[in-house]
């Protein structure tokens, strides 16, 4: 399935080559019933499942207890440009909650 794809990425090095390779492409074109993740298109769902993905990547290899911290905010539909949803919050709305991920409450994927 393509979310076990994404999740079989062990290193910063092997996601690189799977996006290199057109993994992006590929990922995008499959039907999968669970996706990868949220979005309003298959490509737009593949890019944040691999950002995801190298998120944690960068984490791993920053280690625990060290200066840098590394972290992903996915706020939920904000109303954008490119979201437009009756349900999108305001970015007034979902800023608190980034705000929180940067102070130490974070969540995990």
């Amino acid at each position: 399935a393509a979310a076990d794809a994404v999740r079989a990425l062990g290193s910063l090095e092997e996601l690189e080559a799977f996006a290199c390779r057109g993994g992006l492409e590929r990922l995008a074109l499959a039907s999968s019933p669970e996706p990868l993740a949220h979005g309003p298109h298959p490509a737009y769902s593949v890019s944040k499942a691999l950002l995801n993905r190298a998120t944690a990547l960068h984490a791993a290899a920053s280690g625990e207890g060290g200066t840098l911290r590394v972290v992903a905010v996915c706020p939920g539909d904000v109303r954008s440009v490119m979201c437009r949803e009756p349900h999108a919050v305001e970015p007034s709305e979902a800023a608190p909650a980034v705000v929180d991920v940067g102070l130490g409450d974070a969540g995990d994927f």
